[in-house]
């Protein structure tokens, strides 16, 4: 009875050995880089979109990355997050994010992923008034300091972006009113206030395609640069 309980330990041993000698091949490694892809609606809330696909492109074929270990990299996905297992993925190549809203909505964009932990924000959906313009006035006044010297004003979309959109610059009077055209793009967009080499203030406007905007006054007391 000693001699068989013996051999069973050993062999219970070099079987718990064999399992963890196969561990790594049977679970996914430690995901250390991260890859946020959070998607806005055109007034600056946040939706609810989770990443179903992750690919690259090889030649003429497309690859899927995710749930599998391509070039040593593991990939995976849990909500507008994508994980990988190395930051041997940073600057490696371009990766294509697709992302599904909870009406089937779909989104996608490409990504060259530049650090280990990243933010890439994606805007999803416009306002618009169903009018056909070139470009949308924004308007307005700032208060509270002497406009003299170099002022201006500047607006950029306040997320995604990243693909092709301007920002555009516009003129300060020196009685402070301003005016900038902006793309005719519906959703939300910064406009930011500086002079010289220097940003004063910045404000979030939405933007509606075919409507003019007046942002009113803007008062800048105690922020005058000197």
């Amino acid at each position: 009875m000693l001699l068989i309980s013996a051999v069973s330990r050993c062999c219970v041993f070099y079987l718990s050995v064999i399992m963890m000698g196969s561990a790594p091949h049977a679970s996914p490694p430690r995901l250390g880089c991260v890859l946020e892809v959070p998607v806005y609606d055109p007034h600056g809330s946040r939706l609810r979109f989770r990443v179903n696909r992750v690919a690259v492109r090889d030649g003429n074929m497309t690859r899927d990355l995710l749930g599998k270990q391509v070039d040593g990299i593991y990939t995976t996905a849990s909500g507008d997050r994508v994980f990988f297992s190395t930051d041997r993925i940073v600057g490696k190549r371009a990766i294509e994010v697709s992302l599904e809203g909870p009406n089937g909505t779909r989104i996608s964009s490409h990504v060259l992923v530049t650090a280990c932990r990243q933010r890439r924000s994606l805007s999803f959906g416009q306002s618009d008034s169903g009018l056909d313009v070139a470009f949308v006035p924004l308007r307005g006044r700032l208060v509270g300091c002497s406009y003299a010297g170099d002022w201006w004003v500047r607006t950029m979309t306040m997320f995604g972006g990243h693909d092709g959109t301007t920002a555009e610059d516009g003129y300060v009077e020196k009685d402070g009113t301003f005016t900038v055209e902006v793309a005719p793009l519906g959703v939300r967009r910064i406009l930011v206030i500086g002079r010289g080499g220097q940003p004063v203030r910045s404000i979030g406007v939405d933007v509606t395609v075919g409507q003019s905007i007046d942002v009113g006054l803007i008062n800048l007391t105690g922020a005058c640069p000197q």
